[in-house]
């Protein structure tokens, strides 16, 4: 992460007092954290061990790397897998939000490999379940529509973090997914081109289990690659760190979450569309793995 200290730093314009408590962040256990970071400063080149998303808030930052410089101006945001090694200058007035994310979270959250995504989507993709680690940044451009939305983003993550209010972990991971689909079509010909790149089996194996959540199996998938049922268990669970049953609830959930945000439908109309049983038992599911009921999860949601 970037070598700065908290009383170095000042919130981003439009972040009042909570950016200024947010800056504690981040303590050890966390899945992700947030630091804003002011210039003028530079940091050592070095890998970081974790995904990080540098989006400058104000000014103008530099980004260093094997490949060369990446010069970004407001608004404009780099992605840097575990294996890069960066380093970042920024100039005199400048607020850069750096995301840390450790590869955990990205098993743990199987929404941030959505192809909604577009090229973020396949940069994780690739970072997390390739044999060949991603050693370059993925820059991420502004663009005129989308920028208001992920800056309003950024605001509203810090604000999650800053309260850690009951769930803020649920209502920060939400709209984190939110910010990384802005970013992406901000850049929809890069991402079309990501598109093109033929993943490896691991990532073509979640992508199969992506696009048919409602109702995969062990059978269906060892079926779609010509592997036993048992062998793809074994992929799963090495792969993304979490048995093959836990993945695909994961999947249902966070796309009945998103039924919640974006639409009125009751839970029955929800359930049935991420394919649970019933809306007792997605209630049931969605309070042991977030501690929200789907109810509280969307009162939540309308507030933001």
């Amino acid at each position: 992460m970037l070598s700065s200290t908290a009383s170095e730093q000042q919130p981003g314009p439009g972040l009042g007092s909570g950016a200024a408590e947010f800056q504690e962040l981040p303590e050890p256990d966390q899945d992700f954290s947030l630091r804003f970071h002011t210039g003028p400063q530079s940091t050592e080149s070095r890998t970081h061990g974790a995904f990080h998303l540098l989006y400058v808030y104000e000014g103008e930052v530099t980004l260093h790397h094997a490949g060369g410089d990446i010069a970004l101006n407001q608004d404009d945001a780099v992605l840097c897998g575990p294996a890069t090694m960066y380093a970042v200058q920024a100039d005199a007035g400048s607020c850069l939000a750096d995301f840390s994310l450790p590869p955990r979270v990205l098993q743990a959250n199987p929404g941030l490999f959505h192809a909604d995504l577009g090229v973020v989507a396949a940069y994780f993709l690739r970072a997390c379940y390739d044999i060949d680690p991603v050693r370059k940044p993925l820059g991420l451009p502004s663009s005129p529509r989308q920028a208001p939305r992920a800056r309003r983003c950024v605001e509203i993550i810090a604000r999650e973090l800053s309260g850690n209010p009951r769930g803020w972990d649920l209502g920060a991971t939400a709209i984190l997914t939110r910010l990384f689909i802005e970013l992406a079509h901000g850049d929809r010909a890069r991402a079309d081109a990501a598109a093109e790149t033929r993943p490896g089996l691991p990532a073509q194996v979640l992508l199969y289990i992506q696009d048919h959540y409602r109702d995969v199996s062990l059978r269906s998938l060892g079926q779609a690659f010509n592997y036993s049922p048992t062998h793809m268990s074994r992929l799963v669970q090495q792969y993304t760190g979490q048995p093959f049953a836990t993945l695909v609830r994961r999947l249902k959930i966070h796309h009945a979450m998103n039924y919640l945000t974006h639409t009125t439908l009751g839970l029955d109309r929800i359930s049935q569309l991420v394919g649970f049983n019933s809306a007792s038992y997605l209630t049931r599911v969605f309070r042991s793995e977030y501690g929200l009921t789907p109810g509280q999860f969307r009162a939540k949601a309308e507030r933001v």
